[in-house]
Protein backbone atom coordinates (compact mmCIF):
# COMPACT_ATOMS: atom_id res chain seq x y z
CA UNK A 1 0.00 0.00 0.00
CA UNK A 2 1.65 3.47 -0.91
CA UNK A 3 1.48 6.67 1.40
CA UNK A 4 -1.09 8.02 -0.04
CA UNK A 5 -3.25 5.25 0.26
CA UNK A 6 -2.34 4.61 3.54
CA UNK A 7 -3.51 8.32 4.13
CA UNK A 8 -6.88 7.91 2.69
CA UNK A 9 -7.49 4.89 4.58
CA UNK A 10 -7.12 6.43 8.01
CA UNK A 11 -8.97 8.75 9.70
CA UNK A 12 -6.36 10.34 11.82
CA UNK A 13 -3.93 10.33 8.18
CA UNK A 14 -6.82 12.40 6.07
CA UNK A 15 -7.95 14.65 8.76
CA UNK A 16 -4.05 15.78 9.18
CA UNK A 17 -3.51 16.15 5.44
CA UNK A 18 -6.96 17.91 5.45
CA UNK A 19 -5.55 19.76 8.17
CA UNK A 20 -2.47 20.64 6.00
CA UNK A 21 -4.54 20.88 2.43
CA UNK A 22 -6.18 24.21 4.37
CA UNK A 23 -3.02 25.65 5.80
CA UNK A 24 -0.97 25.22 2.63
CA UNK A 25 -3.98 26.79 0.56
CA UNK A 26 -4.73 29.94 3.09
CA UNK A 27 -0.87 31.05 3.13
CA UNK A 28 -0.94 30.44 -0.99
CA UNK A 29 -4.06 32.76 -0.46
CA UNK A 30 -2.54 35.26 1.41
CA UNK A 31 0.77 35.34 -0.16
CA UNK A 32 -1.23 35.87 -3.80
CA UNK A 33 -3.30 38.35 -2.02
CA UNK A 34 -0.64 40.76 -1.90
CA UNK A 35 0.16 41.00 -5.35
CA UNK A 36 -0.68 44.53 -7.13
CA UNK A 37 -2.91 44.05 -10.29
CA UNK A 38 -3.73 47.14 -12.20
CA UNK A 39 -7.60 47.33 -11.82
CA UNK A 40 -8.02 43.93 -9.85
CA UNK A 41 -9.21 43.65 -6.21
CA UNK A 42 -6.37 42.11 -4.24
CA UNK A 43 -9.22 40.40 -2.43
CA UNK A 44 -10.74 38.83 -5.21
CA UNK A 45 -7.21 37.30 -6.52
CA UNK A 46 -6.47 35.67 -2.84
CA UNK A 47 -10.13 33.65 -3.09
CA UNK A 48 -9.89 32.57 -6.54
CA UNK A 49 -6.21 31.12 -5.62
CA UNK A 50 -7.95 30.01 -2.37
CA UNK A 51 -10.73 28.31 -4.28
CA UNK A 52 -8.41 26.19 -6.70
CA UNK A 53 -6.04 24.90 -4.01
CA UNK A 54 -8.90 23.72 -2.21
CA UNK A 55 -9.89 22.08 -5.45
CA UNK A 56 -6.91 20.48 -6.18
CA UNK A 57 -6.20 19.54 -2.95
CA UNK A 58 -9.69 17.88 -2.44
CA UNK A 59 -9.21 16.48 -5.68
CA UNK A 60 -6.01 14.66 -4.84
CA UNK A 61 -6.90 13.60 -1.25
CA UNK A 62 -10.97 13.10 -2.07
CA UNK A 63 -11.38 12.63 -5.50
CA UNK A 64 -13.62 14.40 -8.47
CA UNK A 65 -16.82 12.34 -7.42
CA UNK A 66 -16.60 12.76 -3.49
CA UNK A 67 -15.41 16.92 -3.95
CA UNK A 68 -18.77 16.98 -6.04
CA UNK A 69 -17.45 18.03 -9.55
CA UNK A 70 -18.54 15.24 -11.66
CA UNK A 71 -20.83 15.32 -14.38
CA UNK A 72 -24.09 13.83 -13.35
CA UNK A 73 -27.66 13.16 -15.07
CA UNK A 74 -29.91 14.69 -13.12
CA UNK A 75 -33.13 13.59 -13.06
CA UNK A 76 -36.63 15.59 -14.30
CA UNK A 77 -37.20 15.47 -10.06
CA UNK A 78 -33.71 17.24 -9.14
CA UNK A 79 -34.23 19.38 -11.96
CA UNK A 80 -37.45 20.79 -10.60
CA UNK A 81 -35.41 21.00 -7.03
CA UNK A 82 -33.14 23.35 -8.04
CA UNK A 83 -35.39 25.51 -10.00
CA UNK A 84 -37.23 25.71 -6.88
CA UNK A 85 -34.66 27.02 -5.06
CA UNK A 86 -33.29 29.28 -8.20
CA UNK A 87 -37.04 30.84 -8.29
CA UNK A 88 -36.67 31.08 -4.29
CA UNK A 89 -34.00 32.46 -4.38
CA UNK A 90 -34.48 35.14 -6.39
CA UNK A 91 -37.75 36.36 -4.59
CA UNK A 92 -35.73 36.09 -1.11
CA UNK A 93 -33.52 38.69 -2.27
CA UNK A 94 -35.52 40.93 -4.26
CA UNK A 95 -38.48 41.18 -1.89
CA UNK A 96 -38.85 44.72 -0.33
CA UNK A 97 -36.88 46.59 -3.15
CA UNK A 98 -38.66 48.07 -6.28
CA UNK A 99 -37.48 46.59 -9.28
CA UNK A 100 -37.01 49.90 -10.93
CA UNK A 101 -34.34 50.24 -8.34
CA UNK A 102 -32.19 47.53 -9.14
CA UNK A 103 -29.10 48.80 -11.16
CA UNK A 104 -27.66 45.92 -13.40
CA UNK A 105 -24.72 48.01 -14.55
CA UNK A 106 -23.09 48.04 -11.51
CA UNK A 107 -23.01 44.52 -10.86
CA UNK A 108 -19.60 43.20 -10.83
CA UNK A 109 -19.61 39.62 -12.51
CA UNK A 110 -16.40 38.46 -11.53
CA UNK A 111 -16.41 39.09 -7.62
CA UNK A 112 -20.01 37.11 -8.09
CA UNK A 113 -18.88 34.13 -9.35
CA UNK A 114 -15.41 34.21 -7.99
CA UNK A 115 -17.35 34.13 -4.42
CA UNK A 116 -19.73 32.01 -5.05
CA UNK A 117 -16.99 29.27 -6.30
CA UNK A 118 -14.43 28.97 -3.89
CA UNK A 119 -17.33 28.91 -1.12
CA UNK A 120 -18.99 26.53 -2.80
CA UNK A 121 -15.81 24.58 -3.55
CA UNK A 122 -14.53 24.93 0.81
CA UNK A 123 -17.86 24.63 2.30
CA UNK A 124 -19.79 22.25 0.28
CA UNK A 125 -17.38 20.11 -1.71
CA UNK A 126 -13.85 20.04 0.54
CA UNK A 127 -15.93 19.61 4.03
CA UNK A 128 -18.70 17.52 2.94
CA UNK A 129 -16.04 15.57 1.20
CA UNK A 130 -14.14 15.07 4.44
CA UNK A 131 -17.12 14.66 6.53
CA UNK A 132 -18.40 11.95 4.46
CA UNK A 133 -14.74 10.21 4.87
CA UNK A 134 -14.52 10.66 8.50
CA UNK A 135 -17.97 9.93 9.46
CA UNK A 136 -19.99 8.83 6.38
CA UNK A 137 -23.36 9.67 4.95
CA UNK A 138 -25.61 7.08 5.10
CA UNK A 139 -28.11 8.05 8.15
CA UNK A 140 -29.66 11.16 8.45
CA UNK A 141 -28.46 11.77 11.47
CA UNK A 142 -24.88 12.01 10.15
CA UNK A 143 -26.49 14.72 7.09
CA UNK A 144 -28.49 16.71 9.55
CA UNK A 145 -25.33 17.33 11.04
CA UNK A 146 -23.33 18.17 8.65
CA UNK A 147 -25.75 20.35 7.36
CA UNK A 148 -25.98 22.06 10.34
CA UNK A 149 -22.40 22.43 11.03
CA UNK A 150 -21.11 23.40 7.48
CA UNK A 151 -24.36 25.82 7.24
CA UNK A 152 -23.53 27.74 10.35
CA UNK A 153 -19.39 27.76 9.61
CA UNK A 154 -20.53 29.11 6.30
CA UNK A 155 -22.65 32.27 8.57
CA UNK A 156 -19.89 32.52 11.11
CA UNK A 157 -17.54 33.07 7.89
CA UNK A 158 -18.98 36.01 6.55
CA UNK A 159 -19.04 39.47 9.24
CA UNK A 160 -23.11 38.98 10.00
CA UNK A 161 -24.22 39.44 13.01
CA UNK A 162 -28.08 38.45 14.33
CA UNK A 163 -30.75 38.32 11.77
CA UNK A 164 -28.04 38.54 9.18
CA UNK A 165 -26.26 35.63 10.42
CA UNK A 166 -29.56 33.51 10.61
CA UNK A 167 -30.13 34.65 7.28
CA UNK A 168 -26.00 33.05 5.58
CA UNK A 169 -26.45 29.75 7.81
CA UNK A 170 -30.06 28.80 6.29
CA UNK A 171 -28.68 30.00 3.05
CA UNK A 172 -25.84 27.60 3.33
CA UNK A 173 -28.41 25.32 4.36
CA UNK A 174 -30.15 25.30 1.54
CA UNK A 175 -27.35 25.32 -0.36
CA UNK A 176 -26.21 22.18 1.44
CA UNK A 177 -29.30 20.12 0.81
CA UNK A 178 -29.28 21.26 -3.30
CA UNK A 179 -25.59 19.62 -2.83
CA UNK A 180 -26.87 16.34 -1.45
CA UNK A 181 -29.91 15.96 -4.19
CA UNK A 182 -28.23 16.95 -7.40
CA UNK A 183 -24.83 15.12 -5.92
CA UNK A 184 -22.80 17.97 -7.02
CA UNK A 185 -21.84 21.35 -5.97
CA UNK A 186 -22.15 22.56 -9.60
CA UNK A 187 -25.85 23.69 -9.09
CA UNK A 188 -24.28 25.22 -6.00
CA UNK A 189 -22.14 27.77 -7.27
CA UNK A 190 -24.86 29.23 -9.74
CA UNK A 191 -27.01 29.48 -7.14
CA UNK A 192 -24.80 30.76 -4.91
CA UNK A 193 -23.82 33.83 -7.85
CA UNK A 194 -27.04 34.36 -8.20
CA UNK A 195 -27.77 35.22 -4.91
CA UNK A 196 -24.36 37.22 -4.57
CA UNK A 197 -25.22 39.35 -7.93
CA UNK A 198 -28.71 39.80 -6.71
CA UNK A 199 -27.70 40.83 -3.05
CA UNK A 200 -25.28 43.03 -4.54
CA UNK A 201 -27.83 44.91 -6.69
CA UNK A 202 -29.99 45.07 -3.53
CA UNK A 203 -27.34 46.82 -1.37
CA UNK A 204 -26.64 49.54 -4.47
CA UNK A 205 -30.56 49.84 -4.47
CA UNK A 206 -31.24 50.18 -0.79
CA UNK A 207 -31.69 46.72 1.88
CA UNK A 208 -34.55 45.36 2.52
CA UNK A 209 -35.94 44.74 6.06
CA UNK A 210 -34.52 41.88 7.19
CA UNK A 211 -37.57 40.78 8.98
CA UNK A 212 -38.83 40.17 5.31
CA UNK A 213 -35.51 38.25 4.50
CA UNK A 214 -36.12 35.94 7.59
CA UNK A 215 -40.10 35.65 6.56
CA UNK A 216 -39.22 35.03 2.55
CA UNK A 217 -36.76 32.16 4.09
CA UNK A 218 -39.36 30.46 5.82
CA UNK A 219 -41.68 30.20 3.65
CA UNK A 220 -38.78 29.04 0.91
CA UNK A 221 -38.14 26.64 3.95
CA UNK A 222 -41.68 24.99 3.80
CA UNK A 223 -42.57 24.94 0.33
CA UNK A 224 -38.79 23.78 -0.38
CA UNK A 225 -38.31 20.71 1.74
CA UNK A 226 -42.50 19.89 0.78
CA UNK A 227 -41.16 19.58 -2.89
CA UNK A 228 -37.76 17.56 -1.67
CA UNK A 229 -39.77 15.41 0.31
CA UNK A 230 -42.45 14.66 -1.96
CA UNK A 231 -40.23 14.32 -4.95
CA UNK A 232 -36.99 12.78 -3.27
CA UNK A 233 -36.69 9.16 -5.05
CA UNK A 234 -37.28 6.57 -2.37
CA UNK A 235 -34.89 4.49 -1.53
CA UNK A 236 -31.95 6.31 -3.38
CA UNK A 237 -29.00 7.46 -1.66
CA UNK A 238 -28.20 11.44 -1.90
CA UNK A 239 -24.93 12.56 -2.89
CA UNK A 240 -22.50 10.42 -0.36
CA UNK A 241 -18.79 11.05 -0.58
CA UNK A 242 -16.62 8.17 -0.77
CA UNK A 243 -16.05 6.71 2.17
CA UNK A 244 -13.21 3.97 2.63
CA UNK A 245 -13.39 1.26 4.84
Amino acid sequence: MSWDEKIKSSKLGTLIAAAVISFVSLVIAAQSSLINLENVDSHLVGELVLGICIFIGGVLLFGFTSMGVSPTHSSFQRIGIVALFLVATVLLNIVGTPIGLIDVARLDFVRVFVTGFWEEIVFRGFLFALWGRLFGLRSSLSILLLLLSSSFLFGISHPNQGVELFVRSSLGFLLGVVTLHTKTILFAILLHALHNGLTMMIVYSGSPSPLLQVIGLSLLCVVGFSIVLKYSNKGEQPYIPARET
